[in-house]
């Protein structure tokens, strides 16, 4: 079995604005983690903050070895900002994957749409107006 995972795009991100940071805009990338599997997607340069973007190519696959195995299981989204010196945590989320089993009703593939809000561990993100969000699709088949 196959889990298919794209970060379609994501609207409310900033710059990490911290003292390694060299620019305003946001280089934002995802990466989705199942279990001890973890896929990175390529960076998205200059985001405009704040606006939506998309991610070009964020579409990544997992194995899994059989429902059993999904029904607790959750996807791990993780959105960084991409900088010279080190890479910034702008937030994440955990995306439960049995709902997503219980409303398969065919072995046909499943496709959700959902907008997915992050959890900023930077206490300073928590605090603004604007919160993060990111657009993933899970395709199940």
């Amino acid at each position: 079995m196959r889990l298919r995972v794209q970060a379609v795009g994501a609207q409310g991100i900033r710059a990490s604005g911290g003292m390694l940071s060299r620019d305003k805009r946001p280089d934002p990338y995802v990466t989705f983690v199942l279990g001890a599997v973890s896929h990175k997607c390529a960076a998205v340069k200059d985001v405009e903050p704040l606006k939506f973007f998309t991610w070009p190519d964020a579409t990544k696959e997992f194995t899994v070895a059989d429902d059993r195995s999904l029904q607790t299981a959750s996807l791990i989204v993780h959105v960084k900002d991409s900088d010279l010196l080190m890479d910034r945590y702008i937030g994440g989320t955990s995306i439960p994957l049995g709902p997503l089993l219980a409303a398969r009703q065919a072995p046909e593939v499943v496709c959700r749409d959902k907008l997915f809000l992050l959890e900023y561990a930077d206490e300073k993100f928590k605090k603004k107006k604007e919160s993060g969000e990111s657009l993933c699709k899970k395709l199940l088949s």
